[in-house]
């Protein structure tokens, strides 16, 4: 039987590098540029890194430096080297499919499918690694206090720091692993290596302020506490609600399958219930349409049941006897994750990924336990549930392609007008990172030497993007050089990106990458609908 999973497990990985293998040519998307930048940080000075924008670390750089070094900074090399974290992740997922559902890959199928999963590796950005070393570290800390391996609990202290020094958010990995020891061990030489991570932690973060004189984390976390009000917490509870379940559809696909235990009833009305409820005030989600807003309720309720089927289930493992502390300790992973992302500055497909580990593993464990007498279910019900997640994910994931290609499409588009590199204007550099994504990126590499910020420049057209999709255009970042203000200005050109798959557009209300440009993960349209557009000034009569 082993054998035979383990053979599963291979065609899962040969399945995702096939199917990934169509998308590595893929533009440089959203914070694909911020990784690019670390490399360059850490290609530039190997110990005194530049610091770089936002408060992440710069682990993936020591990687992905080398590469850049040796082939450039190509689309295809750093994709293609981007997959060993994908596999990392879809492995470290089936070890610990292993342990808490037994030998089954379909809490392991369950991820993969997701959108959030299909669509995140395919970029380059900090999140498919962090999550590979962050679930890597769990199975090799997990295996290792089962079975007493000091090397593996070693090993799994190693990949939590590599896990945090990729990205801050896997510094969860640390009270995931308390929880476990507490309820799993009373050996205190375990305790010991949960010290590793926290270690490589705190020197990372003595490297900050030897080097930088800050701890770039400590003015991110003060700067997320002052902008947390009620109000935000709110909606970032309703983005939650809808990406719990839209992003992974899975989670929206199975969770009828739940319903099959007459006690889950009471939770779904309770989940009716609040799913609704925000409708009932007037002044919430009106700038969405009805279709809209019948998709955001069928997403919060079942992603509301999902919440309440977890915590009930926590409390059910603690308290009835005899305790289930396998349960007990998913349902305090996903709640402990949960709790983490909702107290993050906002909320996006990628995050929300997080959650997907524990609840795959408890609803497939109790819809294995609900329909253990009906072996259709397991056989039937939730590959067909599978298929139409993966189905979806393909969709998604072709609609992210166009939006990061459009970008890389139009600075090609822009070639034929045959300027001289200091003659085009367009955002400044210094948001070229950070707001405006691939639009800059790919401006930048064409032309380095035009778009800074001179009001003594003389430029021959100004290239900026009209609609709100970049936050430089959300933020009004990006205006018009001072020698355009006059009579003389004038539209050479105008360039609109249409297309039927929507995953972050504020006018259509869809924010994959950022609740704060909608709250619908991503969006079908029958017909063609924008997804950028960009407006070309003359302004040679300047």
């Amino acid at each position: 039987m082993a054998l035979k999973e383990n053979k599963r497990l291979l065609f899962i990985l040969f399945s995702a590098l096939i199917f990934n293998s169509f998308f590595v040519n893929k533009a440089f998307h959203i914070d694909d540029p911020f990784t690019i930048n670390i490399a360059r940080a850490v290609a530039s000075d190997f110990i005194r890194v530049q610091e770089v924008f936002f408060s992440n670390p710069i682990f993936l750089g020591y990687y992905y430096a080398p590469v850049i070094k040796i082939f450039g900074e190509s689309e295809l090399l750093m994709h293609i080297f981007y997959m060993p974290f994908t596999l990392l992740s879809i492995v470290a997922m089936y070890l610990l499919s292993l342990r808490f559902a037994g030998r089954s890959l379909i809490p392991t199928l369950m991820m993969v499918v997701t959108p959030a999963f299909v669509v995140m590796s395919q970029g380059i950005m900090l999140d498919i690694p962090m999550l590979g070393f962050y679930l890597s570290s769990l199975a090799a800390f997990i295996y290792g206090v089962d079975k007493g391996e000091k090397k593996l609990l070693l090993l799994s202290g190693i990949l939590g720091g590599m896990a945090i020094l990729t990205k801050y958010t896997a510094l969860l990995v640390i009270p995931i692993m308390l929880v476990y020891l507490i309820l799993f061990s009373k050996r205190r030489s375990h305790f010991i290596f949960i010290v590793i991570p926290v270690t490589i932690f705190c020197l990372w973060a003595l490297h900050n302020l030897f080097f930088y004189n800050n701890f770039p984390l400590y003015y991110a976390f003060l700067f997320r506490m002052k902008n947390c009000s009620f109000e935000q917490i709110m909606f970032r509870v309703f983005a939650c609600l809808s990406f719990i379940s839209g992003a992974s559809v899975i989670g929206l696909l199975s969770f009828p399958l739940l319903l099959g235990k007459r006690k889950n009833i009471v939770l779904l009305l309770l989940s009716l219930c609040a799913g609704l409820c925000p409708f009932a005030a007037g002044g919430l989600f009106r700038e969405y349409g009805v279709l809209e807003k019948s998709a955001l309720a069928l997403f919060f309720i079942a992603s509301f049941f999902i919440i309440c089927f977890i915590t009930k289930k926590l409390f059910e493992s603690v308290f009835k006897k005899p305790r289930d502390r396998d349960s007990a300790f998913l349902c305090v992973w996903f709640i402990l994750s949960l709790i983490s992302i909702i107290l993050t500055q906002f909320i996006s497909a990628r995050f929300v990924m997080l959650l997907f580990p524990p609840m795959f593993i408890l609803i497939y464990r109790s819809i294995k336990e609900i329909w253990e007498d009906r072996a259709w279910v397991l056989k039937l019900a939730l590959p067909a549930c599978l298929c139409a997640a993966f189905a979806v994910s393909i969709v998604v994931a072709i609609g992210d392609y166009q939006l990061a290609g459009l970008y890389r499409d139009f600075v090609k588009r822009i070639d034929g007008y045959g300027l001289k590199k200091k003659e085009i204007y367009f955002c400044p550099n210094a948001y070229s990172m950070t707001l405006a994504w691939g639009y800059a990126y790919y401006l930048d590499s064409q032309y380095p030497e035009g778009g800074q910020w001179n009001e003594s420049g003389k430029y021959s057209l100004a290239i900026l993007p009209a609609r709100k999709v970049l936050p430089i255009t959300i933020q009004g970042l990006c205006p018009l050089p001072r020698q355009a203000a006059g009579a003389g200005q004038k539209e050479a050109g105008r360039y609109l990106y249409s297309g039927y798959v929507l995953v972050h557009s504020r006018e259509n209300r869809v924010g994959f990458y950022s609740h704060d440009w909608g709250l619908l993960p991503f969006k079908f349209s029958p017909g063609k609908r924008a997804l950028e557009e960009f407006i070309i000034y003359d302004l040679s009569g300047h």
